[in-house]
């Protein structure tokens, strides 16, 4: 609903109220006189918008669009609109916005200057349009060349690529992190080809027993990593601990694997002043493993 009289004068002059009252998409109106904070006003906002925002129109008009933004909106998008704003420029952008509630969604904004009577530019119409869900399609398919189609684990090359970066920060801010290693056997030697169960078994594990910071990654058929950041060894030796009694749980519970002999091998690696680069970790932490199976554990 437009805010005043005046306001209702470009409605009827733009003849797109009765449009925009009963879009899907969320609909916001703006004057353009007024681009510095708190912002433009809004003096029109549709029904919709209730439905994408949370917030009814009522409790819209008299405020600027930017109570739609918070702490993860992209600053750079912002600049931008007020760069279009300022020079009054149609914009079609995307744009992380949060609702009454606080949670966030995405939208797909279109934003066009509106002239009056004079000619000049009076306010904008902004149409905004709810692609969360279209985000997350998109969001999980970029994902997809760097997850293992079994276990949805990082590949090697994505997981090399996270550990690179770890060892790159952790030398600028002389700061620690521990790679765990873990393979699978039969009587301490290596199995060369994971089973379907088995894999289902190990890939579970890795999703439900490590941190939300954590990044794991099959790096190999029967080889799984885990990049635990400001974690010591003696943190990742518990871990490890916890990661072989969880193992040794699931696989009693295990239909297919609950009467073999199905062990597991682990080892931890921290991060050491002299390691040249990242593969250097990954490579000392194979060859721990390599070396308990040589002794036999």
């Amino acid at each position: 609903m437009p805010s005043t009289e005046q306001d209702l004068g470009f409605m009827q002059e733009f003849g797109f109220q009765e449009i925009v009252d009963s879009a899907s998409d969320g609909v916001i109106v703006t004057r353009a006189d007024d681009i510095d904070s708190p912002g433009p006003k809004i003096v029109y906002a549709n029904s919709a918008m209730t439905r994408i925002s949370g917030y009814s129109p009522q409790e819209l008009i008299g405020q600027s669009p930017r109570i739609l933004q918070g702490d993860r909106t992209s600053l750079t998008t912002k600049i931008l609109i007020r760069q279009h704003l300022e020079k009054k420029q149609p914009l079609r952008c995307r744009i992380l916005n949060y609702r009454k509630d606080g949670s966030t969604y995405w939208v797909e904004l279109s934003i066009m200057p509106l002239k009056g009577a004079s000619g000049s530019v009076t306010h904008f119409a902004s149409i905004q349009r709810d692609i969360t869900a279209y985000k997350k399609v998109e969001d999980l398919l970029l994902e997809l060349p760097n997850l293992d189609s079994e276990t949805r684990l990082l590949t090697t090359a994505a997981f090399v690529e996270a550990v690179d970066k770890e060892w790159r920060r952790a030398f600028r801010h002389h700061s620690v992190f521990t790679i765990l290693m873990f393979q699978l056997s039969k009587n301490h030697k290596l199995i060369e080809r994971l089973e379907p169960a088995q894999v289902e078994l190990t890939g579970a594990l890795c999703h439900d027993l490590f941190r939300k910071e954590d990044t794991v990654g099959r790096t190999g058929n029967n080889e799984f990593c885990v990049l635990m950041p400001e974690t010591d060894e003696s943190h990742a030796q518990l871990v490890k601990s916890r990661l072989t009694q969880l193992f040794l749980t699931r696989k009693k519970q295990h239909r297919e694997l609950q009467d073999t002999d199905l062990e597991m091998e682990s080892t931890a690696t921290e991060v050491k002043l002299l390691d040249e680069n990242s593969q250097t970790i990954i490579n000392r932490a194979r060859q721990q493993l390599k070396n308990m199976m040589a002794t036999g554990g």
